[in-house]
């Protein structure tokens, strides 16, 4: 991988204050805006003290949570097995201090995240002020973080969904069959922990092999990534509109499906999707005239818009402000990293260009999915792709900042893009997509 903009190297002493830095940043704001023990957190901690009363058995908790605690959970318990694990001994070890414990787990999770992207970019080859950028909109996009401070799963999950990212390329990456034999291990072992974490698992397995071919492609034609990848996507837009349809038919007749098969999720979402509901809670997004099968149809496509919504009438005004802060820079910066990894006249090391086209290929199927299922009312399904997009930032920024010095500097020539170098146009960068 090529060095940065500027190729100033990063030392562990700058390593270790950013980890600190980002450590502090995030128990203050836990223990400020926290702790918060919210209505799903009382259910989890209810099931957390049956889970521990019969003796971290997962069957036997499986078989009689709901009954024992009175709360019927609305997925799936098997999804939150580790989650409510890990409730059940805070709660032995600690006490009454068990919500506390849990977001200072929270914001040391939320502080992985947030070193493992620098780190990802300063590996990709993104300088010194992108890699600033990057930790810059960690900090300012409020709704990637606030989850630290409540009794929820989401803030766990992200360092999950980073990691299984940040694995699945490097894996394919390597040289050596152990190490990527290693390393692709490691990621198969962290979606397996997600999906006991979290119910919202499926889309990050999918992402996860279609990263993992994407790089082995881009090691044996680097000139085609792009085009792999376009075709890719295609591929991955294709499925999820014949999953929607799918889905959509089964909602709106269950019968499709043998005997009570899914019956659970049908009596569940189903309502959402005859009364229009594409955000949780939020009746500005409601749509009139969805209680048909194209009906429920027009409702799930309209949710993969809304996944990146910022307003809500809800949203006090600094709310709002804090949105507009975060969120117009990030998404304007991911977009150009995006382009930028699109453009084959722009020179990019293979493995920097797979991990920007993976990383929106993570965003992509994490999108889809909740817009086939549901878009919570405070937008927190979309926590775990802050990594990501804040990767795609950095380098958008970094790209930006080099231009804008070429167009003072060397107006006529086209550079390499990152590196200062001129641009050396090989066969397999001029090969067709």
């Amino acid at each position: 991988m090529s060095g940065g903009q500027g190729g100033s190297r990063i030392g562990p002493v700058a390593w270790f204050a950013l980890t600190v830095a980002s450590a502090a940043f995030f128990l203050l704001f836990a223990f400020t805006y926290g702790p918060m023990l919210t209505a799903d957190g009382a259910r989890d901690a209810a099931y957390a003290r049956y889970m521990s009363a019969v003796g971290y058995d997962p069957f036997a908790y499986l078989a009689g949570a709901e009954e024992a605690t009175g709360h019927n959970h609305p997925i799936s318990l098997a999804g939150y097995l580790i989650f409510i694990a890990l409730l059940a001994f805070l709660q032995q070890a600690l006490g009454s201090l068990w919500l506390s414990a849990l977001v200072v787990l929270n914001a040391f999770a939320q502080t992985v995240a947030v070193v493992l992207t620098a780190w990802l970019l300063r590996l990709a080859g993104v300088g010194g002020i992108g890699i600033a950028v990057a930790v810059a909109l960690s900090f300012a996009c409020f709704e990637g973080y606030q989850w630290v401070a409540m009794s929820q799963s989401d803030a766990l999950f992200v360092p999950i969904v980073a990691g299984t990212w940040a694995l699945s390329w490097i894996a394919t990456s390597g040289d050596s069959p152990r190490w990527r034999f290693a390393l692709l291990m490691g990621c198969c072992a962290l979606i397996a922990v997600g999906a006991f974490v979290r119910p919202t698992w499926p889309p990050l397995a999918a992402a996860a092999a279609a990263t993992a071919w994407l790089s082995l492609r881009a090691q044996a034609s680097p000139g085609r990534i792009v085009g792999d990848w376009t075709r890719l996507m295609a591929l991955a837009a294709v499925l999820a509109f014949g999953a929607t349809l799918l889905s959509a038919a089964i909602m709106w007749n269950p019968t499709l499906l043998p005997g009570d098969l899914l019956s659970g999720a049908v009596a569940r979402w189903r309502p959402f999707l005859e009364q229009g509901v594409v955000v949780i809670s939020r009746p500005e997004t409601y749509l009139q005239d969805t209680d048909s099968y194209w009906g429920f149809v027009r409702t799930c496509l309209v949710r993969l818009p809304y996944f990146f919504e910022i307003r809500a009438d809800g949203f006090s005004g600094s709310h709002q402000l804090i949105n507009w802060v975060g969120h117009v820079p990030l998404y304007i910066l991911a977009l150009a990293g995006l382009v930028l990894a699109l453009r084959l006249r722009v020179e990019l090391p293979p493995a920097l260009r797979v991990a920007a086209l993976s990383a929106a290929t993570y965003v992509f199927c994490v999108a889809s999915f909740h817009a086939m299922t549901i878009l919570d009312f405070d937008w927190r399904y979309r926590a775990p792709m802050y990594p990501l997009l804040i990767f795609l930032a950095g380098l958008g920024a970094d790209q930006i900042l080099h231009a804008a010095r070429l167009r003072l500097t060397q107006p006529e020539g086209r550079q390499e893009a990152g590196t200062g170098r001129p641009i050396k146009r090989s066969r397999s960068s001029n090969e067709a997509a």
